[in-house]
């Protein structure tokens, strides 16, 4: 089931992209694209979390036919952030955006393994 949920999320995503690129990002097209890849990312996520044995608020990144996505979970909220070429790229970003201010710090994981920065 969740290999499924990988596959039609990197599906969605694909489609919701190249509507972007076809129509522009406030397409009503582009924005229900949106919408239904939000819905399919909840789901996973929601599925990962009774797997997982980390702390509720992490960013991770997610490697893609054609690059990395760069996720975060903060509060319960979970946000496709960022999609970057390069596991460098998504990296130096993921450090970037798990850095949530100058107190507060989450952690970053790839294929479910915690990263420390400059690794």
């Amino acid at each position: 089931m969740t290999k499924e949920l990988k596959n039609t999320i990197e599906e969605l995503r694909r489609r919701m992209y190249n509507l972007i690129n076809e129509r522009g990002i406030n397409d009503p097209k582009v924005v229900s694209a949106s919408h239904l890849l939000d819905a399919a990312l909840n789901e996973y996520n929601k599925k990962m979390k009774g797997k997982e044995k980390r702390g509720d608020d992490h960013v991770r990144i997610v490697p893609q036919e054609d690059g990395y996505v760069v996720m975060i979970d903060y509060k319960g909220v979970i946000s496709d952030v960022g999609f970057r070429p390069s596991y460098v790229e998504a990296e130096k970003f993921a450090f970037a955006v798990a850095q949530v201010s100058k107190r507060t710090r989450v952690d970053v994981y790839y294929l479910e393994q915690k990263l420390e920065q400059g690794e």
